[in-house]
């Protein structure tokens, strides 16, 4: 996990304002696999993102692979026999190496179908997992007048469409 020791001694040190609230956070993204439906698991802390597990009589999908090898493993250990084999399919909510880091060890030698958007396969690697280039989670194809600033709400949106700071 990025920043464990700061974590740490932000959690041990000196009272501040703000450590109820830290702990909170940590508590809600503690590593733990949920049943969100029958069949359907999250497995929500192992890494930057959350991989779900679709269980199948035939095999699983996976949506979503993690950030690395390292945490899917971690995934797989978590998921345990809930994670039917063969992997059918992996899909790919979108382009951010956060999501198609671990692929390799879900998909095994299970040769599973994957789902996603052309540019994953397509898209060079330096634009496609590299660059978000103002389209953030919804894709590196939007052209620059629906480029958002994090941080900076925009007054008016495209289609005359407006925030409440307008």
């Amino acid at each position: 996990m990025i920043g464990t020791t700061a974590m740490d001694a932000a959690m041990t040190g000196p009272e501040f304002a703000g450590r109820e609230q830290l702990r909170a956070h940590s508590r809600e993204f503690r590593q733990e696999v949920i049943e969100v439906a029958s069949g359907v698991y999250v497995a929500v802390g192992y890494s930057a993102s959350n991989v779900a597990l679709i269980r199948g009589e035939g095999g699983s999908i996976i949506v979503d692979t993690c950030a690395n090898p390292v945490d899917a493993r971690a995934i797989v250990a978590a998921f345990g026999d809930r994670l039917v084999r063969p992997v059918r399919a992996i899909i790919y909510t979108h382009n951010h190496p956060d999501h198609s880091g671990g692929a390799s060890v879900f998909a095994g030698n299970d040769h599973p179908e994957i789902h996603g958007h052309r540019l994953i396969v397509e898209g060079r690697p330096d634009i496609v997992r590299g660059m978000r280039d103002g389209g953030d989670a919804f894709g590196m194809a939007l052209p620059g007048s629906f480029s958002i600033r994090p941080g900076k709400p925009r007054k008016t949106w495209p289609s005359g469409c407006r925030t409440s700071a307008s």
